[in-house]
């Protein structure tokens, strides 16, 4: 009898060696299999031929015009379904199914003042809108029927 107790004690540590190890192991693999994957991760796929500097300098007032139209949008809470740009105009799609046109040439924060001041008016008027053309020195003011 205390022979067996001798034998299940020495049994019980051989077990819990060998649970420890292999939860040990499998530890391991799961912190060497996340390293490397972080390894993986942070290599590009491709190399490019551009330098890390590079910077297109042709499209970067586009973009600025571009984002500065959205964020004046977002401050009037007008949703934009999508905005182009044309060699000379922006073309902008409201989610009503409106439209607004923007000239490239002329300052686009002085156009973006003059369509707050025309929706204000239009909003006072309770009138609605189809177009709205802003690259002319008059505004010209599609109505809905």
């Amino acid at each position: 009898m205390l022979e067996t107790k001798r034998k299940r004690k020495r049994n019980n540590k051989k077990r819990i060696l060998r649970y420890s190890l292999i939860t040990a192991l499998l530890i391991a693999a799961m912190v060497g299999g996340y390293s490397v994957y972080l390894i993986k991760a942070q290599k590009p796929l491709y190399i490019t031929p551009l330098s890390q500097n590079f910077s297109f300098s042709q499209g970067t007032h586009e973009d600025k015009n571009l984002n500065l139209v959205k964020k004046e949008f977002e401050k009037l809470h007008l949703p934009i379904l999508k905005i182009t740009a044309d060699a000379d105009s922006y073309h902008v799609f409201l989610s009503d199914k409106s439209e607004i046109f923007f000239s490239s040439k002329k300052d686009i924060n002085s156009q973006l003042a003059s369509l707050q001041l025309i929706l204000t008016r239009l909003t006072m008027e309770g009138k609605l809108y189809n177009k709205l053309d802003l690259r002319f020195d008059k505004p010209v003011i599609t109505l809905r029927k």
